[in-house]
């Protein structure tokens, strides 16, 4: 439908993308077909995944500051093969890709200036994957497959049918 914020075009587009820079809350809503992948990256913040009321994606990324300045923290989208990709970006030597974000090395940059929360509300039917380096990662009710890696911290998957993916390298898993 109109006013969706979807892309289409060469697999280079997701380069250029700098979404939702310049707006302290961010909306995506879209179509995740059923068995395809929803991923979401984080790198400051907690990611939560629930069901969505009416079969589409709707995410929504708010940003926060402990007093300064939101940084450049924006948004890329990718879409390849029905599967939708979402990476909040905290700098430029990030990039996100079709499963996953790379992240190059940034000469020791301090990103914890500011965190992002980011809700996401799914069908249940579709692959969830859910990423956040230092943040909370919660997924509740969805997801036919799910993934859920954090660096620091616990992952909580609340689904008992599903077939689970969990890693977190810090602390522990609660499935």
């Amino acid at each position: 439908g109109a006013g969706l914020a979807m892309v289409h075009g060469g697999p280079d587009l997701g380069a250029q993308q700098q979404l939702g820079r310049d707006s302290d809350v961010w909306h995506w809503d879209g179509r995740v077909d059923a068995a395809r992948w929803m991923n979401v990256f984080n790198v400051n913040g907690s990611v939560d995944f629930a069901p969505s009321a009416d079969n589409m994606v709707h995410l929504v990324a708010e940003k926060r500051s402990n007093g300064r300045e939101l940084d450049d923290i924006h948004y890329e989208v990718v879409q390849a093969g029905g599967n939708v990709t979402i990476c909040a970006i905290w700098n430029n030597n990030s990039r996100c890709e079709d499963g996953g974000m790379q992240q190059f090395h940034n000469n020791g940059n301090n990103e914890t200036h500011s965190s992002v929360r980011i809700t996401v509300q799914v069908p249940r039917s579709v692959r969830v994957g859910a990423h956040s380096v230092n943040g909370a990662v919660t997924v509740r009710d969805v997801g036919f497959e799910v993934r859920a890696n954090r660096v620091k911290g616990g992952v909580k998957v609340r689904n008992p049918t599903v077939l689970v993916r969990a890693r977190t390298v810090i602390v522990g898993v609660d499935v």
